[in-house]
């Protein structure tokens, strides 16, 4: 079977979203849709939404660290 390669080296959704919160997690600050964009060559839609959805996740793992 022939892996295709995702964004970034990843070959699965799964890892490219690992990738992504690693690098979230590296940056010193919140990243922006434009550094997204630039790092993960996305769209700004998609820049957006990666970002909307990382936030909340770690959001629930902040509240979870508190409880």
């Amino acid at each position: 079977m022939k892996l295709i390669e995702l964004r970034g080296g990843a070959r699965s959704n799964f890892e490219l979203a690992i990738r992504f919160a690693d690098w979230c997690d590296m940056c010193t600050n919140d990243p922006t849709w434009k550094q997204v964009m630039r790092a993960f060559q996305v769209d700004r839609a998609t820049a957006f939404r990666w970002l909307a959805a990382y936030r909340a996740a770690r959001k629930s793992r902040d509240l979870e660290k508190v409880a």
